[in-house]
């Protein structure tokens, strides 16, 4: 479901050819007292953007994610950037 999602979202997008390093963040947008552990959330987003965003996520060298309260209950969400080393 999320790699469908990133396909969607991420279509015509730049795309990390083979052997090109990366830096990734991601910032989840959690309401309430949701708890998740922030390295379980890395990897599930790393494997969605395999061949969709890089050829595999190996290819990160430098990774980042953090979590944040939403601003209200609906407003969660998911800002993953991706940039070349």
């Amino acid at each position: 479901m999320i790699a469908n999602h990133a396909k969607n979202k991420h279509k015509g997008g730049w795309y990390a050819e083979k052997g090109t390093q990366v830096a990734f963040d991601a910032i989840v947008f959690l309401a309430g007292q949701r708890r998740v552990d922030a390295d379980n959330l890395m990897k599930t987003f790393m494997d969605a953007c395999n061949q969709v965003v890089w050829n595999d996520d190996s290819q990160v060298w430098d990774a980042r994610v953090r979590k944040k309260f939403a601003e209200g209950a609906g407003q969660e969400r998911v800002e993953i950037t991706v940039t070349k080393i």
